[in-house]
């Protein structure tokens, strides 16, 4: 898998209780998804691997280009160092932006970096791991769907001139059992804008998370066809404002 975005088919295959919305805003995405296997059980399947949701600064031919920066370090850093924490991935992402775009020369004015949502899954020992970076994790757990729980990432992004080299991205983790529900979005979906009742409105992330919770009685590939139908009668003709990822998995 590597440095490239698997297909739809090929990411439900291997997550199994899946689904991925995916709309760039342009030809080209400076949205990214990421998934790095490193553990399967004896029937299988994926136990233990890392998933994440990136939003890069723009979108076109800037942000595809850091995208591929991303996709192509991300993997680096799992190859080299033995199963990183996902916190410690994103420190380390945010160093190679950081130099490669030469952010930490006086004179670069580069503001060029990525949002990000991570996680280390470890089912098998029954718990994943979450960092980020300006996004969150939301977690609709099996024993009550009308629950979701909110994980929030830390308030910076990766790279930019004005990262704090001080500062380290912290890592939560979270306890789930089979049923739990997990979603990562970029702002792509709660920050477009539609024509409702005359006037200019946003989803917001307040809604979004209200609707999720309305659909929890779908299973993950009905919930991706909702949250695309809402989204579309939601912006109606008005033109996409950003690019667009959604992603989730059931445990």
């Amino acid at each position: 898998i590597g440095g490239i975005m698997v297909s739809e088919d090929e990411l439900a295959e291997q997550l199994g209780h899946s689904f991925l919305f995916y709309r760039p805003k342009d030809v080209v995405s400076g949205d990214f998804y990421w998934l790095y296997p490193v553990k399967r059980n004896e029937q299988g399947q994926l136990v233990e691997f890392y998933l994440g949701v990136f939003d890069c600064t723009g979108h076109g031919v800037p942000g595809a280009v850091l995208s591929m920066l991303g996709l192509t370090t991300l993997s680096e850093l799992v190859k080299t160092q033995k199963c990183p924490g996902p916190a410690e991935v994103l420190n380390s992402l945010s160093q190679k932006i950081i130099t490669t775009l030469k952010q930490g020369e006086t004179k670069v004015k580069s503001q060029d970096g990525m949002d990000a949502a991570l996680i280390f899954a470890q089912l098998d020992q029954g718990y994943v791991t979450f960092a980020g970076a300006g996004r969150p994790l939301y977690l609709v757990p099996a024993a009550n769907r009308a629950q979701l729980d909110q994980i929030k990432g830390d308030k910076m992004p990766l790279g930019g001139t004005y990262y704090d080299f001080d500062r380290q991205f912290k890592e939560v983790q979270v306890k789930v059992v089979p049923g739990d529900r997990l979603y990562m979005f970029s702002d792509g979906y709660a920050d477009q804008f539609g024509l409702i009742e005359g006037k200019e409105r946003k989803i917001m992330s307040g809604q979004l998370k209200k609707k999720l919770v309305s659909i929890q009685d779908k299973d993950m590939k009905a919930q991706c066809e909702w949250l695309i139908s809402f989204f579309d009668n939601w912006k109606g003709n008005m033109k996409q404002m950003d690019d667009v990822t959604a992603l989730a998995i059931e445990v």
